[in-house]
C-alpha cells in the first residue's frame, strides 16, 4: 500500500516525542537505510521494520522521506506497551509485537468520530455496498444509497435511506448528489462500489465492451468525485473510495477490457488524489481480487471460491478508509486479495 501524507489540521498527534514502529514492503538495501540514520532496523518476513524515538516533526520527516524514495509504506505504529488495544484489528498476517497507537495500518473503532457525516454510497443494490452500509450507519453515518436497481436498494439495512439513480450518467450523478446535499446534508464521504465485469481476451474485445467497461467502471467514478468536490472543498475536508480490482494492478489474461478499465481507475483515483488532497479531500481505493456473493459464487470452482473475500471483509478495508483512523492515507489503492 502506497501512503500518501496528508497532514491531519489541528489535532496532535500525542507525546512531543515517542517511539515509532514504522514498516515497509520489502528488504531495504544499505543505501535506502542509510536515509534513516536515525532508526533501529530489522527484516521482518518480507519488510524491513524501523523503530527509533521520535518528535512529531521527526516522524513526518521519516514519513516524506519514504515518499520521496517510492518505497510502500504499510503501517506507522506508535509504541507504548501499557496501552488498551481491545478495539485493534491487526492489519495482516505479519503483527508486531503488541505496540500500540495506530497511525496508518489497522482499523479501529470510530463511531463517535463519524457521527452525523453525510456518506453517499454509489452502486447500493450490491451485496458489498450493503455489506459497507451497515458498518458506516453503525459508525453513526448517515448513509444514503444511490442505484439504479430499486429492488436491490430495498434490500439495504434499516434505517439505511436510498435514491434510486443512474450514477454512469453524469448529468443524473450530479443531480443526485445535488438533491442529497439540499435534503439530507453536504455530502461528507463518497464511496463508490460501482462496476461491472466482463471475460474475454484482448483479441475478442470490441469497441462496445470496452465503452461499456470504461463508462460503468472508470466514468461513473469520475462522475460522482466531481459531483461531491464542491462540498468537501467548501467544507475543507471529505473522503472517497473507491473499488477497484486485482486486474487492474496486475495484468489478467482473458479479462482486458475489463482490466484495462479498473488499470484506468486505479490511476484515475491517484490523479484525483495529488489533485484534491491539497484541498483536504482524501481519495483512496480497494482491489478486490474476487469477493464472494450470490451473483459470483455460482461462477467459481471451489478451490478460487476458498479465497474470495467476504464483502464484509471488503466493507471494513472501505470502513476504516473513510475513517479519522486513515487520516494520513491518501492516494493508496490497498490490495484485498485474501490468504
Amino acid at each position: 500500500m502506497r501512503a500518501h501524507l496528508v497532514m491531519p489540521h489541528g489535532r496532535s498527534m500525542g507525546p512531543t516525542s515517542a517511539r515509532y514502529l514504522i514498516r515497509i514492503d520489502g528488504h531495504l538495501g544499505a543505501t535506502l537505510l542509510s536515509a534513516f540514520p536515525a532508526l533501529a532496523w530489522e527484516r521482518q518476513g518480507p519488510d524491513t521494520v524501523l523503530t527509533g524515538v521520535l518528535d512529531q516533526p521527526g516522524l513526518y520527516g521519516v514519513l516524506a522521506e519514504i515518499e520521496a524514495l517510492g518505497l510502500d509504506l504499510l503501517e506507522v505504529r506508535r509504541l507504548t506497551p501499557e496501552a488498551d488495544h481491545r478495539n485493534l484489528v491487526m492489519p495482516s498476517h505479519r503483527p508486531v509485537g503488541k505496540p500500540q497507537e495506530v497511525l496508518i495500518g489497522t482499523r479501529r473503532t470510530t463511531e463517535a468520530a463519524m457521527t452525523g457525516r453525510v456518506t453517499i454510497l454509489a452502486g447500493a443494490g450490491g451485496e458489498l455496498a450493503r455489506a459497507t452500509a451497515g458498518k458506516l450507519a453503525a459508525a453513526g453515518c448517515t448513509v444514503i444509497g444511490i442505484d439504479r436497481d430499486e429492488d436491490g436498494l430495498k434490500r439495504l439495512p434499516d434505517g439505511v435511506a436510498y435514491r434510486v439513480a443512474d450514477p454512469t450518467d453524469p448529468v443524473t450523478a450530479k443531480n443526485v448528489v445535488e438533491r442529497i446535499a439540499a435534503e439530507v446534508g453536504p455530502p461528507d464521504v463518497l464511496v463508490n462500489t460501482v462496476g461491472t465485469y466482463h471475460l474475454g481476451a484482448a483479441m475478442d474485445a470490441t469497441p462496445e465492451d470496452l465503452r461499456l467497461m470504461v463508462d460503468v467502471n472508470v466514468g461513473t467514478a469520475l462522475w460522482l468525485t466531481q459531483a461531491v468536490t464542491p462540498y468537501m472543498r467548501d467544507r475543507g475536508s471529505g473522503a472517497i473510495v473507491h473499488v477497484a480490482a486485482r486486474p487492474g494492478l496486475q495484468p489478467t489474461a482473458g479479462m482486458a477490457a475489463y482490466g484495462v478499465s479498473k488499470a484506468a481507475l486505479v490511476h484515475l483515483t491517484r490523479v484525483l488524489d495529488l489533485e484534491l488532497r491539497p484541498l483536504g479531500i482524501r481519495v483512496n481505493a480497494v482491489a478486490p481480487r474476487l469477493i464472494d456473493t450470490a451473483k459470483t459464487r455460482p461462477y467459481l470452482p471451489a478451490d478460487l471460491l476458498a479465497h474470495a473475500a467476504s464483502p464484509e471483509a471488503v466493507a471494513d478495508i472501505i470502513a476504516y478508509l473513510v475513517s479519522d483512523a486513515a487520516t494520513l492515507v491518501s492516494g493508496a489503492v490497498v490490495p484485498a486479495y485474501g490468504a
